[in-house]
């Protein structure tokens, strides 16, 4: 039955994600921009969430559910990786940029909740 809930969770974090999106792609200044500000920023809040449930909360089955469900609904590994293809395509050091940033800023807020 845990497997159905975290599928719905899941659903909500990219019904999350679909409005952020939806809201920033109205931002003339985000749309001029090579770089995908919009999915690194989600990702980024989503490495920020995870370090503080997984250090903060008590592993219990609302832990899985925000972590697994909502919070893996809300960042996206798919589109990273896709805005990646098209950014080597006509932007390679935007692409490196981008790949790098993604995962040593991640990296460090999760490490910077859990201190």
């Amino acid at each position: 039955m845990l497997i159905i809930y975290v599928g719905m969770a899941s659903g909500v974090g990219a019904c999350l994600r679909l409005v952020c999106m939806d809201v920033f792609s109205h931002s003339s200044f985000f749309s001029k921009l090579y770089f995908p500000v919009v999915t690194f920023l989600i990702n980024i809040v989503g490495s920020l969430l995870m370090g503080f449930i997984f250090y903060y909360l008590p592993d219990t089955t609302t832990n899985t559910l925000i972590s697994v469900g909502v919070i893996g609904g809300f960042t996206t590994l798919s589109t990273f990786n896709d805005e990646m293809i098209l950014l080597w395509k006509y932007h390679k050091l935007t692409c490196l940029l981008y790949g790098f940033l993604t995962y040593l800023v991640g990296l460090i807020v999760v490490l910077v909740m859990v201190r």
